[in-house]
């Protein structure tokens, strides 16, 4: 039988395994790591605004831009009072689809501005991918000053350490998903994304640098449109090299303060150690700020954006193509199930440089979209932006809301061009 001695060493034995044990558990499983983040935060929602690390995107509060007062037309008006989506009006909808804000500018008034569980003027919302909208103006500032020479150069005449496949990638491709970057979308029982998928590791990983470095291919670029969010991050990298500035600092000093938005906002990092911003879904602002944004680009005399980058990165052709063949059959279920209005929106759906168009009598809407319905939809045409921020889409997805907005845009156009002409 074991003596006291040796049941004394089996114990110490046991004791120091598991305290071995729990510091690899816990170094593996806590929320500085990928693994950690997958565990405890799970699927991403919009509770992350408080968890990663950040940076202030700050703005300057002695220059704030404020919106115009009496500029829309009496119809453009009743317009947007009488429209109605599933027989509410815009504010019943927006509160009983999971909306937290909901603003309207036409004409650079604001005609509807409205919050919704608790949420004020002052409240930041998660743009999710929004965030790649605003990276593709920046990518435009940054060409415009001369720090990239063409969209058409390869990434790797700017981002160091990538794998050799990647000298036939362009800044062109990954601004339209067109890279043929390898798509990882293994999920665990057919429902959790697993932590070495794609979705978990170009959200989660605290290195989005070193990850970087493991990109692959599993197709030539440029051959078909596939949405994935490794493509910001070597934009991300791109943004950091030929500015030498993080990524929320160059956004404050080249749109934020100039513009003249009313309240910083801030930007996610990977980790607080590595200090990259998430150029995929990590920009959190106010509702209020982002119709100033849209105000903005429709605005064709501002300097901010070149209007040359405006109009690439509203269409461009090769990959509109590639989007139309990416979505024929979604369109075609739409058709199938009598959805013929969404049919033919998905039909008309195209992508630029971040920025998802509808095509709209030889010019186009254009939008940001991010994830549960976050919306900067902006119609040149009718003058018109809208915002739309929220925790999900209360039953419907993207699509819907988008084909919504395109409808009540052609509606005040409608309108503006009957009182035209009966003046």
């Amino acid at each position: 039988m074991p003596t006291k001695k040796r049941w004394r060493k089996r114990k110490i034995a046991l004791a120091v395994f598991m305290v071995v044990l729990a510091i690899g558990f816990f170094s593996v499983f806590n929320t500085s790591t990928r693994y950690g983040r997958w565990l405890y935060w799970q699927d991403i929602d919009l509770g992350d605004i408080d968890r990663f690390a950040f940076r202030t995107v700050n703005n300057n509060p002695k220059g704030v831009r404020e919106f115009a007062t009496g500029r829309a037309s009496s119809v453009v008006r009743r317009v947007i009072s009488d429209f109605r989506v599933q027989n509410e009006t815009l504010e019943e909808f927006a509160a009983s689809h999971e909306s937290t804000a909901l603003i309207i500018v036409q004409n650079n008034e604001v005609l509807l501005e409205k919050y919704f569980l608790g949420n004020r003027r002052d409240s930041l919302q998660s743009s999710v991918s929004c965030t790649k909208s605003v990276v593709s103006l920046l990518v435009g500032i940054a060409m415009d000053e001369g720090l990239i020479k063409s969209v058409d150069d390869p990434i790797t005449d700017y981002v160091d350490g990538l794998q050799p496949d990647f000298e036939t990638v362009s800044i062109r491709h990954l601004l339209t998903m067109t890279s043929g970057i390898s798509d990882t979308d293994e999920k665990l029982f057919d429902a959790v994304p697993a932590p070495w998928s794609d979705e978990v590791c170009g959200y989660y990983d605290p290195n989005l640098r070193r990850l970087s470095r493991s990109f692959t291919l599993d197709h030539p670029p440029g051959e078909r449109f596939e949405y994935h969010d490794f493509n910001p991050v070597l934009i991300g990298m791109l943004l950091e090299n030929v500015t030498g500035k993080s990524i929320s600092k160059y956004l404050s000093e080249k749109i934020w303060q100039p513009v003249g938005m009313q309240f910083p906002a801030k930007w996610s990092l990977d980790s607080r150690r590595h200090g990259f911003e998430l150029p995929a879904a990590g920009l959190h602002a106010t509702a209020i700020d982002f119709a100033r944004l849209g105000a903005l680009l429709i605005d064709t005399n501002q300097t901010t954006v070149a209007q040359s980058w405006l109009q690439q990165s509203i269409l461009d052709r090769p990959s509109g193509k590639l989007v139309k063949e990416k979505y024929a059959a979604s369109a075609d279920r739409a058709e199938s199930k009598g959805a013929n209005d969404l049919a033919d929106h998905i039909r008309s759906l195209r992508y630029g440089f971040y920025w998802w168009g509808i095509e709209r009598e030889g010019r186009y809407d254009y939008y940001a979209n991010g994830h549960f319905g976050q919306f900067i939809y902006i119609s040149p045409k009718a003058r018109l932006v809208i915002v739309r921020n929220g925790f999900g889409h209360g039953g419907l997805n993207d699509w819907y809301f988008g084909n919504y907005f395109f409808n009540l845009a052609s509606e005040v156009i409608a309108a503006e061009q009957q009182n035209a002409e009966a003046e």
